[in-house]
Formats: C-alpha cells, structure tokens, sequence
C-alpha cells in the first residue's frame, strides 16, 4: 500500500469520527423535554394518588362505583411514573444503552395518546358545554356537567397537549442523537 493511500485512509477515518461529534456536544436544545417530561408526569401523579385514597378535591361529583375510579387513578399513577422514567431515558446516557427501537415506539404510545385524548377532548367537550353532545354521565351518581367539561377543558387537556408536545421533542432529539452515536460507531 502506498504511503499517499495510508494517508488518504487515515483522513477518512479521521474527517468520519470529525463528523459524528461526541454525546457532550450534542445540541442540548431537546434535552430540556425529557426533563419536563419526569417533573411534568411526577407532577401530575400527585392529584391521581390523592384521588385513589378517596380525596374529592377537583372532583365534580361522585361516582357511584369507588372501586373502578381508584383503579383507574392508581393505574394513571404507575403509567405516570413509566412515563417519568421515560423522559429520562430520552435524555440520559443510560437510555442511550436500552434498544433504540424499542425507546422510540414506547416513546410513540408517549405522544400519540396524549395527543389523541386532547383531540378527542377538544373535538367533543365545546359541542357538550354548547348541548350539542351528550356526553356518557352514567359512572356518575351525581356530578355538576360543566365544571367537568371545563375542567377537563381549562385542565387536563392542556395537560396531555404539554406531555404530548415534549415527548415529541424529547423523542426527536433521542433520536437524533442516538442516530449520531451509531452512526460513529459502524465508521
């Protein structure tokens, strides 16, 4: 092999590993979503756990069945820890060592159904507020109708959209930056 080709191999490599820049220079830009992702959803198991142990606060009425609403509150408080968790694996090193497919699809259910309950949500609740639309009030024994609808409006709507829109931006930059890694890795 001759020395011009060596030379012409060795810039290869070196423009190559010039190319993908290590995990700390990557643009922090996304970073801040998976962090609000963990405080965010930490944020909002709170109100969930209070409402399992039988707090009516926020609440506007009673159900006539307790048992299904505290199923329903725990449950939405150990999806709101995963999804904590998640946004930190979208963000940390140790997330970066976990299938990158499989980040990515769970990552997928972190957006679309939030983003599907705000569609759902706003779709639905203006016609009801306006008697348009009669929503389902048969869980409940007794409930005050439009302080739902503008709770679930003025609350929890913009609740999912946030939680939808930084699992958008959390998964990008996970993305990206894991693609930049594997990419340096196969050169």
């Amino acid at each position: 092999m001759t020395e011009a080709a060596v030379g012409s191999d060795a810039g290869q490599r070196q423009d190559a590993s010039a190319a993908a820049p290590p995990d700390d220079s990557l643009p922090r830009r996304g970073r801040w979503a998976g962090y609000g992702i963990c405080v965010w959803s930490s944020l909002y198991v709170v109100p969930h756990v209070y409402w399992a142990a039988g707090g009516t606060i926020g609440m506007p009425g009673v159900f006539k069945e307790q048992g299904g609403w505290i199923i329903a509150n725990v449950g939405a408080s150990v999806v709101l820890c995963i999804a904590a968790v998640l946004g930190l694996a979208l963000v940390q090193p140790w997330g970066r060592r976990l299938p990158r497919r499989l980040v990515l699809a769970v990552a997928a259910v972190g957006y679309v159904v939030p983003g599907l309950h705000v569609i759902y949500g706003y779709a639905t609740k203006p016609f009801a507020l306006a008697g348009r639309y009669e929503l389902d009030l048969s869980p409940w024994a007794r409930v005050d109708e439009r302080k739902l609808i503008l709770t679930d409006l003025l609350i929890f709507e913009p609740w999912f959209l946030v939680e939808a829109i930084m699992f958008i931006v959390a998964s990008l930059y996970f993305a990206r930056s894991t693609r930049t890694a594997s990419a340096a890795v196969r050169d």
